[in-house]
């Protein structure tokens, strides 16, 4: 968000608009917001900070959004901040160290979607080796294709493939290494695979798989999120690139 520091009043000065995802962000007391403090320094890392706002300050605005593609049971609002004062007392953590302080939870939050992501598309096979199994085509099984048989074995593996890497991302964050490639590997990896997945899943389905009594239509719809949030694919590679070449 873009933010002015009023020096002389002591407070922040604030005009911005943006999206809240979460747990009903149109209804919370307070908000955690990543400010611009300092926008004079010559390190474009020091420059902004964290600051807690209250929702009812003169200025803000929550309206709950609907319509969304995929993920409805998390609600999203658009918050509106229109010259709210804040005061600097309500900071959070060092002044200038909001950046850091964001990439920190941006690191946790993509391995947090690539496990979404993971369980979607487990979700997707397991809905799709239920129908295949039942579903009789040609007097057979769906099952008894080899075609189809080619997709489950895909979807297995790639699912196995991004759980591990997954695993692996969380468990050197618990050992209290941050692995900037091996997390975006994860985020970007996990994110096109569940969009695979799903998408393979809805095609087993066929015609029954594009109605809403079935949950691979939901689970289709939630896929292309995790492709998105916390750091696009096209952003995931970059980083990876980044830290292999440097």
């Amino acid at each position: 968000m873009d933010f002015e520091l009023s020096r002389e009043q002591k407070d922040i000065v604030s005009a911005a608009r943006e999206f809240a995802q979460g747990e009903f962000p149109d209804r919370a007391d307070y908000l955690i917001c990543f400010v611009q403090t300092d926008p004079e320094n010559p390190d474009r890392h020091r420059r902004h900070s964290m600051i807690m706002v209250e929702t009812d300050r003169d200025g803000f605005e929550a309206n709950h959004l609907t319509g969304k593609l995929g993920i409805r049971a998390s609600d999203t609002a658009e918050l509106s901040f229109s010259n709210v004062r804040v005061p600097c007392s309500n900071l959070v953590g060092d002044p200038g160290n909001g950046f850091a302080e964001a990439m920190y939870l941006f690191n946790l939050d993509r391995v947090v979607v690539a496990a979404q992501a993971v369980g979607t598309a487990r979700g997707a096979l397991e809905e799709s080796i239920q129908h295949v199994k039942k579903r009789i085509a040609f007097n057979a099984p769906l099952a008894s294709f080899q075609s189809i048989q080619f997709k489950i074995a895909d979807m297995f593996t790639w699912i196995q493939a991004g759980r591990n890497l997954v695993y692996e991302a969380a468990w050197r964050i618990d050992q209290g290494t941050i692995d900037h490639k091996l997390i975006a590997a994860a985020k970007s990896f996990c994110g096109q695979m569940a969009v695979k997945c799903t998408d393979m899943a809805l095609q087993m389905h066929g015609g029954y798989g594009y109605l809403a009594e079935y949950k691979v239509q939901r689970l289709f719809r939630d896929a292309k999120i995790t492709e998105i949030y916390e750091g696009t694919t096209e952003i995931e590679k970059i980083i990876m690139a980044r830290n292999l070449l440097k």
